[in-house]
């Protein structure tokens, strides 16, 4: 409804309002036998109120409006940024793919290559064993033939 269609219909219900107030008058002086004045300025009063609480109101839901059209603007470049993501993934899915592949066979071959290696270091441990055995008995050897040789040199 533009402003024009509705100014009579509110200038009929101020007029309604001010009508009855004067109304109410009568019966408060009924009642209470004190005057209470409803004049032309109250009139006018009435209409100054109505026009400053329209404009605020005009101006809340406008700051209401304009929130909301920011709020779909945004909405609507987060979609578009949404499916670009979709569209970049959808062509990024044949590389995860491989990469996924290639992960799990470097995986693979790094087990089979821990086991031989778990193998070669069982290997290595018994010949270190052995080599440390050889290495005291050529110890002991050396020093058998150190100390005959000591006891040639002293005689």
């Amino acid at each position: 409804m533009e402003d024009m269609d509705i100014l009579p219909a509110i200038r009929d219900m101020c007029m309604l309002f001010h009508q009855c107030a004067r109304n109410l008058t009568i019966t408060f002086y009924e009642e209470q036998q004190r005057h209470f004045y409803v004049t032309p300025t109250s009139y006018l009063e009435l209409l100054s109120t109505y026009k400053n609480l329209l404009g605020q109101k005009r101006l809340e839901i406008e700051t209401l409006r304009k929130r909301y059209a920011v709020g779909l603007e945004k909405l609507f470049d987060a979609e578009g940024q949404v499916n670009v993501m979709k569209k970049e993934l959808e062509a990024l899915q044949p590389v995860l793919i491989k990469t996924a592949e290639e992960t799990d066979s470097l995986l693979k071959t790094i087990a089979r290559d821990r086991k031989e290696a778990e193998k070669t270091r069982g290997v290595v441990e018994e010949e270190e064993a052995i080599a440390n055995v050889k290495a005291k008995e050529a110890a002991f050897i050396k020093e058998d033939c150190e100390s005959e040789l000591a006891v040639v040199r002293l005689s």
